[in-house]
């Protein structure tokens, strides 16, 4: 198991409380088809939300530099020191960005 590798199958992750702090990853999967289940294991005390997206990270606006999980796999970064307010702005900076995304693709792709 490398733990440095994001696309490991098992990967633990800090969990700060002293800041809201934000974790993302990305990765392939490794035979086509839908995904059906993705498990997540966590402790409700110290996790505030989660979300999936089937998306690349730049459909998201996550592939500014600043955003760059590092070589930790499962880094943790307090979003003030991203630049937002708190984690509802950088919720919905990336759910704008995915908007954004999902509009460039009407106009491109579809008819």
């Amino acid at each position: 198991l490398d733990t440095t590798s994001q696309l490991s199958r098992f990967v633990t992750f800090p969990s700060p409380t002293a800041m809201e702090a934000f974790m993302w990853y990305t990765g392939t999967m490794w035979a086509k088809g839908e995904l059906i289940r993705n498990k997540l294991h966590s402790h409700a005390m110290t996790l505030g939300h989660t979300e999936f997206f089937a998306a690349a990270p730049e459909d998201l606006g996550l592939d500014d530099p600043r955003f760059s999980p590092g070589s930790a796999a499962g880094a943790t970064t307090d979003v003030v020191k991203l630049g937002f307010k708190d984690h509802t702005a950088l919720t919905d900076f990336i759910f704008q960005n995915l908007e954004q995304s999902q509009r460039r693709y009407q106009e491109k792709c579809v008819d």
